[in-house]
């Protein structure tokens, strides 16, 4: 009987074994790129990974003269491949002299990998104190998180040795890391320093927080089987009628209601909006006026079961009961039209009655894919920084 071969993916990785199990314990650089192959081979459900542990440990056997190599495995790879080829960087840059040109050289290209590049400035500044100190201040913008997050804590840093010599010049810094953190944590912490000094910040508009939903409820969610039942406000997202009537759980006629959130965070608490429900599902809807076209990111925080569709298009599903309702705690790519947009977000609430459980809420916002928020500038009054009227 004729044997078929089997698939080609697999005949791949079984050659590539086939020779890390041949190779020299001293790695030529074709070598090498194979075994990145192999590890960069894996696939989300792990399919790979026996091979991605060999070649890895193959790797590790690498001295300081594979890094650059190694560090340009970092664009294109996945999380989890990212942390293996730091544990295999961690080990070649114990063996041998540093190629720090090379290093500094893909660290100054920006349009490498941000941990890759976060790596190699690592590396290349480690025995340096004093280059470290005069590269970081020059991050404060840079596309690489991780490394803008350095400078804005070098710069929150300064503004809090300074403000009680010279306040003035410690809310500027205040606000240029205000005006250019993307971390929520360094945010958060900004705009406390520059409350406590005076000045009035417009946390909502920092963080892009949407703010004034049209909220209709409530529907029926009886043991969290109404997260798939097509309610009124669903029928139709691609164009959602504010003077439109549902019937709702009880029965009656139900109507959208505006909401304008105050909160510093941009939550939408449904307890107080709708009133406390359980078993419960509920729809909010805004239009976002985007002043650009393109790729963007939805992010969404909610402890609760929620869906959300786009201009029609259902681009978020989350069913999820009493997670974190942490901010960006679900995070969609979609592509925004310039102008209006039009969101619709589902919220079920289930009926467990612990005291955790009773969260029923969500925040909204829209970043580009550099984790800056796309602002609808008519959703605020104010801007992001103000001083306080000193009457």
């Amino acid at each position: 009987m004729q044997r078929s071969l089997p698939p080609a993916p697999v005949c791949l990785i079984a050659t590539m074994l086939w020779m890390i199990a041949f190779a020299n314990t001293s790695l030529g650089q074709n070598n090498q790129a194979e075994l990145l192959a192999v590890i960069k081979s894996v696939g989300k459900a792990g399919e790979g990974h026996e091979a991605a542990a060999s070649a890895i440990r193959e790797l590790n056997k690498s001295d300081a003269t594979a890094i650059p190599l190694l560090l340009k495995g970092f664009n294109g790879a996945t999380s989890l491949q990212q942390n293996w080829l730091m544990g295999v960087v961690n080990q070649a840059a114990t063996k041998g002299e540093l190629p720090k040109q090379q290093i500094e050289a893909y660290f100054k290209d920006k349009s490498n990998d941000h941990i890759g590049r976060l790596v190699a400035f690592e590396l290349f500044t480690a025995s340096s104190d004093a280059l470290k100190k005069q590269l970081i201040p020059n991050l404060i913008d840079d596309p690489s998180l991780p490394l803008r997050h350095k400078a804005i804590a070098s710069l929150i840093a300064e503004a809090k040795a300074l403000k009680d010599e010279d306040t003035d010049a410690a809310i500027v810094l205040m606000k240029k890391a205000l005006a250019n953190a993307l971390n929520v944590v360094q945010l958060e912490q900004t705009a406390k320093m520059l409350r406590a000094e005076g000045v009035k910040v417009n946390f909502q508009k920092v963080m892009g927080f949407l703010n004034s939903w049209q909220v209709v409820g409530t529907f029926d969610n009886t043991e969290s089987e109404g997260f798939d039942v097509a309610f009124g406000p669903e029928l139709n997202p691609a164009s959602v009628d504010a003077e439109a009537r549902y019937k709702n759980a009880d029965g009656d006629q139900a109507s959208w209601n505006k909401t304008i959130t105050e909160d510093d965070a941009g939550v939408i608490d449904l307890n107080k909006v709708i009133g406390k429900q359980k078993d419960a599902s509920a729809y909010a809807f805004t239009t976002f006026n985007s002043p650009v076209e393109g790729a963007a990111q939805l992010r969404l925080g909610s402890p609760n079961a929620t869906k959300i569709w786009l201009n029609g298009e259902l681009v978020m599903s989350n069913e999820i009961y009493h997670n974190s309702d942490s901010i960006d705690k679900f995070i969609s790519d979609v592509k925004l039209k310039e102008g209006d947009n039009q969101i619709l977000l589902k919220v079920c609430q289930n009926n467990q009655t612990q005291d955790w459980a009773q969260g029923w809420q969500f925040q909204m916002r829209i970043c580009g894919l550099d984790s800056k928020p796309i602002l609808d500038e008519s959703l605020y009054q104010a801007s992001a920084t103000d001083k306080k009227d000193s009457k």
